[in-house]
């Protein structure tokens, strides 16, 4: 009974403790800033992928974006693109939706707009592939997503329409053969405390399991 007892106080010490810590943020993805990139208004939305480098949970995505007389949020969903690698031509799977208010978006190209995505806790795993899709109804300027550096792990996207169906094709933009919009994302790992509190739990279920075996009579 003291055996069971000590094994369900480091339990609860463990599951309390991984939600009382605080996981490592680790930049995973980063395309640095080439040029001004394109628009995102009533005429076409964005899109760009990318692969996962880090598993762990998504917690935040910074793009490189600016905006001349934005009056309504910018919408952004993170899915998964489909087994060619091109985003979902609707958002209906999205892994999470967020709305970036334009109060929040610079007027200037080069600066990175954080965009916290943790509270839709989108798990990731090294490898997999993802897509950010950017979209807002905006007659005129609106937002502009700027385009990035060389990339490997995915490519940029457009679309003549705002709204689904989207129908995606390459940006075509500067300098890339594999067109892409500068972003980064940010992967949230359990600290190591956790890991360590899991092998207390372990270690301790296991003498408690030899004490009972010692004490079953024969």
């Amino acid at each position: 009974m003291k055996s069971a007892t000590l094994i369900l106080t480091v339990l609860t010490l463990f599951i309390g403790g991984i939600g009382q810590s605080q996981a490592d943020m680790i930049l995973d993805q980063s395309v640095p800033y080439y040029n001004d990139g394109t628009s995102i208004n009533s005429e076409t939305a964005l899109a760009q992928t990318f692969t996962v480098g880090v598993s762990g949970t998504l917690s935040a995505i910074n793009l490189s974006l600016w905006q001349i007389d934005a009056t309504s949020p910018l919408n952004i969903y993170v899915v998964h693109p489909n087994s060619n690698g091109v985003p979902p031509t609707n958002t209906n799977s999205a892994l999470g939706s967020f709305s970036l208010p334009a109060s929040s978006v610079p007027f200037n190209p080069g600066t990175f707009t954080t965009v916290n995505v943790l509270s839709s806790d989108i798990p990731v795993t090294a490898g997999e592939q993802l897509a950010i899709i950017l979209q807002n109804n905006v007659i005129g300027n609106g937002y502009f997503f700027d385009y990035g550096t060389s990339y490997s792990g995915g490519s940029g996207f457009g679309t003549d329409s705002p709204n689904p169906p989207f129908d995606w094709i390459g940006t075509g933009g500067p300098p890339n053969t594999s067109p892409t919009f500068s972003f980064q994302t940010y992967v949230a790992v359990p600290e190591p405390s956790s890991f360590i509190l899991l092998g207390v739990v372990v270690v301790f279920g296991f003498i408690a399991y030899r004490r009972r075996r010692r004490t079953v009579p024969a």
